[in-house]
């Protein structure tokens, strides 16, 4: 029977990569929450990679094979000055190209570092059922252990960050399995406190929090906080060599039990 791990950052991505964990990669306020709805409104190869210049770069090359893409990102929570999108998630029904690339302050260093994990997913609160299930089904499917990975902050990413634990709880709570290490217990313990209804409440009053209600961005939280609005997961599909850089390429999956 697998067990479930949680990490903090870069570092714990790393950590989890290691030891041959299913990786979900949890940033909770906003990029898992940002990359699921992207892949559930059609984007079908999204393309993460750890900084803009890469970013840019990559799109340059897709242009000029004539493939559009749709290039989505942040600093300090702000829109990237030429991209189109934030890190924000899709609500709407916007037309999306097929191809996305990605990059955040922390989300990207963190599924960077953890690339060459047997299964990396992309999970939140959002589509906590789904990721569960198929976390659970890969992990029991090959004999491993499941890792949550919290982002953290940007600036320290072995600061605590609330909005990541819980969502991980959230995590836990669903993947029925028994949690492996103290991390992992802590998140299921704060998520059990806090419950599904105060879950709300409590993204708004954390620290990131508070900083993107000072940018405008309460809806975005709003939305990121209601568990299981999405039955979609994005994996794994490949680590790639573009001219820009080593991206990690992700798609669309559903889980097979959900």
């Amino acid at each position: 029977m697998p067990r479930v791990h949680a990490y903090n950052g870069a570092h714990g991505a790393q950590v989890a990569a290691a030891e041959g964990h299913v990786v979900v990669v949890v940033d909770a306020l906003r990029a898992s929450g940002t990359i699921t709805t992207l892949v559930a409104h059609g984007v079908q190869r999204l393309f993460v990679v750890a900084e803009v210049e890469e970013a840019l770069a990559v799109r340059r090359e897709l242009a000029s094979e004539g493939q559009p893409t749709l290039l989505v990102g942040e600093r300090n929570g702000l829109k990237i000055a030429g991209f189109d999108r934030g890190n924000e998630p899709v609500v709407g029904n916007d037309d999306l190209p097929q191809t996305c690339i990605f990059t955040s302050s922390n989300f990207a260093y963190c599924c960077m570092a953890a690339r060459e994990a047997p299964e990396l997913l992309v999970g939140t609160v959002i589509n906590a059922t789904a990721c569960a299930v198929l976390a659970r089904e890969l992990a029991e499917q090959q004999d491993r252990d499941v890792a949550l990975l919290m982002a953290g902050f940007a600036q320290d990413q072995t600061r605590l960050n609330l909005e990541d634990l819980l969502s991980c709880g959230c995590l836990v709570d669903r993947l029925g399995i028994e949690p492996a290490n103290d991390a992992a217990k802590g998140a299921l313990y704060a998520f059990r406190y806090v419950g599904v209804t105060g879950l709300t409440r409590q993204f708004l009053a954390t620290d990131h929090g508070r900083h993107l209600v000072k940018l405008g961005r309460q809806q975005d939280i709003l939305f990121l906080a209601e568990p299981d609005r999405l039955g979609m997961v994005a994996a794994r599909r490949a680590v790639v060599d573009l001219p820009g850089g080593r991206a990690v390429e992700l798609t669309a999956h559903s889980p097979v039990g959900g």
